[in-house]
């Protein structure tokens, strides 16, 4: 798993190799597969929090969603993820799965994916939500 995480003020060293490459090919545009909608609401973040644990308040409640820079309660992050990587997936086993996030996705909206394939190897994917691109730059690799 490569993580980046932003440290206001703070130097660290670089540890481990570096992530591999997963740009959005241009060409894939060309191979539209499907565009799948999926609805979120504060109960798919409650039946999340549940089996991860993370009951952070920037997800139910919309003071803390506010403090941390969001305009109302948003979905897990890693749920996000898991919603566009299914999205993509094919129903075939995953290798590799990796996006960039772009924005939270907001909660009482939907995530739409638009997926488009590589070929035998994988589909790439993007998702947007409430009019903003969450996720770029995403790809499943199948085993």
């Amino acid at each position: 798993q490569w993580w980046s995480l932003f440290l206001g003020g703070v130097q660290l060293e670089a540890v481990g190799d570096a992530a591999p490459d997963h740009l959005f090919p241009e060409d894939a545009l060309a191979n539209h597969l499907r565009g799948v909608v999926v609805p979120i609401s504060s109960r798919m973040a409650r039946d999340y929090a549940a089996v991860s644990g993370d009951w952070a308040d920037h997800h139910f409640d919309a003071e803390s969603a506010a403090r941390s820079g969001a305009a109302a309660p948003f979905l897990h992050g890693l749920c996000t993820f898991a919603i566009c990587a299914n999205a993509a997936s094919d129903g075939r086993a995953l290798k590799r799965v990796a996006a960039r996030f772009a924005a939270p996705a907001m909660l009482d909206n939907d995530i739409n994916v638009d997926v488009f394939s590589i070929g035998s190897a994988g589909n790439v994917f993007e998702a947007s939500c409430a009019g903003s691109k969450i996720a770029s730059n995403g790809v499943v690799e199948f085993r």
